[in-house]
């Protein structure tokens, strides 16, 4: 009996030892698994109650179920690779448990996996998703790092949007896209985005250029590249618009007529991003001039060939192409200066005007040429005495010296008369019939009296130095009409033939010309 008492009480021993053993591993587990939960710890939750049935062989956990089956669907949705999936397991999770414990989490991941389908709707070319997901996205409220995403996404949209235009050819709709996208970033303060939208809008512009010129429209390209050049200041872009422009103003000059070549050339020059492209443009430049010269000079326009070759700065040139200015510009001096033409003879007179006007002129070296023929050229008196025909310049290598004659009156004295004036019946001769006469009436007429002067001034048409200069004297002029009986019709007409009464003013006459040929002499002797 006391040896049963003995096993009983053993075995009271044992079992509360192994109740005591098992509520203690059972508190520690409930414990556990309390504390993954307040700690949202799904992965200790799992094992936890994992080693909860496992070990202690307890199923009574309905209590946990809940908790267990929100964590499984929320790593279900972290384990998704899929956009698309793990954003639509996101918003299963958190409509089924708005309230649950991974809502900041499952938001957040929600969020950016829909950012990731937005950005590959872009590379799809699913322009309107995107747009619709983004226009979604701004409609609730969103942190400053999610916005900044936002911004980036939408000016991903127009820049793949603008590109998309701009491959198929619709260049004016790109860069139509590519100005609202800087309008917008500039609105926004967003400059990366601006700066895309210009880089966009320039390399836009030269695509499209590239395009107008492949189809033969050179004039409109050109008009796209100086705009690009214009509105760049991205250094390599420049660089790539200058080249394109260059190249095409080239082209355009090769086509073009010769003034309008000129200004493609003069514009190249404007643009050129090199000295080898200076130097090309001043040399195609020089080279229309060149030939506008050479059909001048053929067509007998030796003052227009000379003109061009004036505009001409050969100093920059290739020796070949100096070498044919110069006989270019030689080949019309040496013909217009032993012409006797009209453009010889416009050189003459314009020199002469020039140098008698007192004007500082930069001459043609055409004057003076002819060494063993020193003539002159006279202006502002005109005569056709034989002697000054003789020293007078046929041509411009012939013309030494300009005589400028400037004539002009000086009153030296006046005198008023008395007039009586009768007229006689026509057809009666008033000689044999006085009492026909019919007395008019009495006049009085002041008559002036002048004298004549020559200002000589004589000039050397090479140099433009004046030689001499000297006032010539005319004769007295004869006397004046005095007080009278003048038997004259109304109009101061004698009224016979053999009435000599000179009733006008009087005038001396002018120098002589033997004075003139003297001073022309001395100055011919004076030049060398």
């Amino acid at each position: 009996m006391k040896k049963i008492l003995v096993v009983v009480v053993v075995l009271v021993i044992v079992v509360a030892a192994g109740l005591y053993f098992y509520n203690n591993t059972l508190l520690q587990a409930e414990a556990s698994i309390e504390g993954a939960l307040a700690q949202q710890d799904c992965t200790a939750l799992s094992a936890t109650t994992q080693v909860y049935l496992a070990k202690l062989g307890h199923k009574d956990i309905s209590r946990f179920d809940p908790a267990l089956a929100e964590c499984q669907l929320y790593q279900q949705a972290q384990s998704l690779s899929a956009d698309t999936a793990a954003y639509q397991a996101y918003q299963d999770y958190l409509t089924r448990y708005p309230q649950g414990m991974f809502v900041a989490e499952a938001e957040e991941a929600s969020l950016g996996a829909r950012l990731s389908i937005t950005e590959g709707q872009l590379q799809l070319g699913q322009f309107e998703q995107a747009a619709q997901t983004l226009a979604d996205l701004r409609s609730v409220p969103q942190d400053v790092d999610t916005l900044a995403r936002l911004d980036e996404l939408t000016a991903s949209l127009y820049l793949a949007r603008a590109k998309q235009a701009a491959g198929q050819s619709d260049f004016s709709a790109a860069q139509a896209i590519y100005l609202e996208l800087e309008a917008w970033a500039s609105q926004n303060n967003l400059e990366q985005a601006r700066d895309d939208a210009q880089r966009g809008r320039v390399a836009n512009l030269l695509a499209w250029g590239q395009s107008l010129e492949a189809s033969g429209q050179v004039f409109d390209a050109a008009g796209l590249y100086a705009h690009a050049i214009n509105l760049t200041s991205d250094a390599a872009l420049r660089e790539q618009a200058v080249g394109l422009l260059f190249a095409n103003l080239i082209t355009r000059a090769g086509q073009a007529k010769p003034d309008a070549a000129i200004g493609l050339y003069t514009s190249a020059l404007g643009v050129a991003g090199s000295d080898a492209q200076r130097q090309q443009a001043l040399e195609g430049r020089a080279q229309v001039y060149l030939g506008q010269a050479e059909a001048q000079t053929k067509a007998s326009d030796f003052l227009a060939a000379l003109k061009i070759l004036e505009g001409l700065d050969a100093s920059q040139l290739s020796a070949g192409l100096q070498q044919q200015a110069t006989t270019l510009r030689q080949q019309a001096i040496d013909t217009l200066a032993k012409s006797s033409g009209g453009q010889s003879q416009a050189a003459m007179d314009e020199r002469a005007r020039a140098l008698c006007a007192g004007e500082q002129q930069v001459a043609l070296p055409i004057f003076g040429l002819d060494a063993a023929v020193k003539n002159i050229y006279l202006s502002g008196l005109k005569t056709e005495d034989l002697t000054i025909k003789g020293m007078t310049a046929a041509t411009p290598s012939e013309m030494r010296v300009v005589v400028c004659v400037n004539g002009r009156q000086k009153q030296v004295d006046s005198k008023t008369a008395q007039l009586t004036i009768y007229k006689t019946v026509p057809g009666v001769w008033w000689k044999y019939t006085y009492n026909s006469l019919a007395l008019v009436g009495y006049l009085k007429k002041t008559f002036l009296a002048f004298q004549i002067f020559w200002d000589v001034s004589i000039y050397d048409a090479v140099s433009g130095e004046k030689l001499l200069e000297k006032t010539l004297d005319g004769s007295a002029p004869g006397p004046l009409p005095k007080n009278s009986l003048y038997w004259v019709t109304p109009n101061l007409q004698p009224l016979r033939a053999d009435v000599k009464e000179d009733l006008s003013n009087q005038y001396g006459d002018p120098p002589m010309l033997s004075e003139l040929f003297k001073l022309m002499k001395e100055a011919l002797a004076v030049v060398k």
